[in-house]
């Protein structure tokens, strides 16, 4: 298989044949053996990715490059990130092209037929030296027991599938085999749909003319496949309008499409008997190894010499015995647990694997000593495990809240973090090999920022924090957390009313925090103090409120587009008694009368004069028909009601 690190960096518009690349990158591939016991366990998924596409010319399978940027852009996203090897037919399999020169000799001939049938045999090359004009041998190896199988399907069901989808994709025998199996995963029962469930190991790119309906396709693709039976993608695959360039391939494919279900029932049988053998070998190595141990300490005991040079080795001796007992017994209990619960057996001890690691991973570090300058002394301290996983690694924040410790991939950095998982920081550590930096004896190295160049320091250390320091250092990241919100929401009660003016700011500064203030906090808009019997409907109040444009059904900009608006309406419409603005009465009630006063819109230019500061008075909760201006990009001041410039009433 081709190192998917070669394709990662390969510069190439296209990928070249194999026999091209075997002659010009031979340490590009490495050689792979599998079989159907590992292909229903789930081994090569995580690693291992097979591509599923279309020859978009008959001697050249991606022209103008656009499947190999499709396969290199996954290779460096999040889904393919993990992935080490890649497999694809024309980079992979020595090709027969007369027509472009490329001649496949008898030996590349026999290894491609290897490739493509050969029981459970290796599928590429191997790594090792040999000369450009030399092809390597293929070391086949048979699997327990040897089912007979296209080698085709064990990759299209036991690896990741990167589907590169165009528009002639379905019209084609292989790119729709290759699909069903990519939507499948094995169980003791057969073969079973794995789209929308944890098994889930195929991933569709649309390319070329289908890029522009991207969900169409995909949804299309899955909609055909994902439940078909092997009875049912035996039938659709032999109509005769699923085409296929040599005939042969889909007359030897098709029988075996229907004997995939025993196939897979028939590795899962062999899995099981090879776990019930474990436990048997090791359930009697374990007897024997206790029987050599108590025959040791009888012979010590009847020679009345020292245990310590026989009895010792054999009690190490049982003690593995009895380890190794326990893994036996626990790898066929996850096994029947991963089949119960309906997911790979590899993907259950991925995930106690993953769970057992993440219990190694210190709850809190602790960095001091060293001479460190600038920037790289705000690193020192504590730092708490976040949880979350940088480059496959856990990170430290800490306890300021901007600080980091994390993984780039080649060394443990502490970095700001916007940074977070690139080589650019503060404080490094260069050791790979180490799971969390308080194991590593490696010297950390600073840098006081700026362009400074890295400075060795053999005093800093990383140690893990103890529980106590961890403790003291929570509560105060509490208690800070806390202290910045308070001064962060004074911050903007004040901002809020720092500038208002004018005869009505006293009274409208206390109902700033809940009514809507202009943008320049200079003005407050929509504030209407009135008796407690009096309802502003929640419409007719963003009709006063600057922040959304004066529009009752809210602002575009603020809502994010007409969905929110749409839904605002008619929320605003069902529940306008829920959603009102239920005035006080204590706050608004002028010192001299009974009547409420409504405290309208003052524009910056209203403050310069104070007569020109426009008052709307309620003469009860009847009379409350709102005035606000005419919508404008400027909310316009209010008038008093029954003036010549006074719009038309809202009610």
């Amino acid at each position: 298989m081709i190192k998917a690190d070669f394709l990662r960096t390969f510069s190439g518009k296209n990928l070249p044949f194999f026999q091209e690349l075997r002659a010009k990158h031979p340490s590009a591939f490495v050689e792979v053996t599998m079989n159907y016991e590992e292909v229903v366990r789930g081994t090569h998924v995580e690693k291992i990715l097979s591509i599923s596409h279309r020859w978009m010319e008959p001697t050249q399978p991606d022209p103008d490059g656009e499947q190999l940027k499709a396969i290199k852009a996954f290779l460096v996203s999040s889904a393919g990130k993990r992935i080490e090897l890649v497999w694809i037919d024309a980079g992979s399999m020595p090709q027969h092209q007369p027509t472009v020169g490329l001649i496949r000799s008898e030996q590349d001939t026999a290894d491609f037929k290897t490739m493509l049938s050969q029981v459970c045999a290796a599928l590429c090359l191997g790594q090792r030296t040999f000369p450009a004009t030399q092809p390597p041998m293929l070391t086949p190896r048979p699997c327990s027991p040897p089912f007979t199988c296209a080698q085709v399907n064990m990759l299209y069901l036991g690896t990741t599938v990167l589907i590169l989808y165009d528009l002639s994709y379905v019209s084609r025998f292989w790119t729709q085999f290759e699909a069903w199996l990519s939507m499948q995963f094995a169980t003791p029962n057969g073969l079973k749909s794995a789209v929308d469930t944890k098994n889930a190991r195929y991933h569709i790119v649309c390319i070329q003319g289908a890029a522009a309906q991207d969900e169409l396709y995909r949804k299309a693709l899955v909609d055909t496949w994902a439940t078909k039976t092997p009875q049912q993608a035996f039938d659709f695959l032999s109509q005769p309008d699923v085409t296929v360039t040599n005939a042969s391939d889909k007359r030897n494919q098709l029988p075996k499409i229907k004997a995939l279900d025993a196939t897979v029932q028939g590795a899962f049988q062999a899995i099981e008997a090879q776990l019930l053998q474990r436990v048997a070998a090791s359930a009697g190595a374990v007897e024997r190894a206790k029987a050599e141990l108590q025959k040791g300490e009888r012979e010590c005991q009847e020679a009345k010499a020292r245990e310590d040079a026989k009895v010792v080795p054999l009690a190490e001796a049982m003690a593995r015995a009895e380890g190794e007992a326990a893994a036996a017994r626990a790898a066929k209990e996850m096994h029947a647990l991963a089949i119960k619960r309906g997911v790979m057996p590899m993907l259950m001890e991925r995930q106690a694997a993953q769970k057992a690691w993440e219990a190694t991973w210190p709850p809190g570090l602790k960095i001091e000593g060293g001479s460190l300058r600038g920037k790289a002394t705000e690193y020192v301290g504590l730092y708490m495990l976040d949880g979350r996983l940088v480059n496959g690694r856990p990170a430290w924040k800490h306890t300021n809240g901007s600080c980091w410790i994390a993984f780039s991939g080649t060394s443990w950095i502490a970095q700001p973090e916007a940074d977070l998982g690139q080589k650019l920081g503060f404080l490094m550590l260069t050791d790979a090999a180490a799971a969390s930096p308080d194991a590593s004896s490696a010297t950390w190295q600073a840098s006081a920022g700026s362009g400074s160049a890295w400075a060795s320091q053999p005093a800093l250390k990383c140690t893990i924090a103890t529980a106590a320091e961890l403790s003291a250092a929570q509560a105060a990241a509490v208690l800070r957390a806390k202290e910045e919100r308070r001064a962060r929401a004074a911050a903007a009660r004040e901002a809020s009313v720092k500038n208002f003016r004018g005869p009505c700011a006293d009274r409208c500064k206390p109902l700033a925090p809940c009514f809507c203030v202009s943008a320049d906090g200079e003005a407050i808009f929509g504030c209407v103090p009135t008796e407690r019997s009096y309802f502003l409907p929640a419409c007719l109040h963003m009709a006063l409120c600057p922040q959304l444009g004066c529009d009752p059904l809210g602002s575009v900009e603020k809502l994010g587009g007409e969905g929110p608006r749409q839904g605002l309406y008619v929320t605003t419409l069902m529940t306008t008694l829920g959603l009102c603005c239920i005035q006080g009465n204590s706050a608004a009630t002028s010192e001299d009368s009974n009547e409420a006063v409504c405290c309208v819109q003052v524009e910056s230019f209203a403050f310069q004069q104070e007569n020109d500061l426009r008052w709307y008075q309620l003469k009860d909760s009847n009379q409350h028909a709102i005035v606000p201006g005419e919508r404008d990009s400027t909310p316009q001041p209010f008038a008093p009601l029954g003036s010549a410039s006074a719009p038309r009433s809202l009610v």
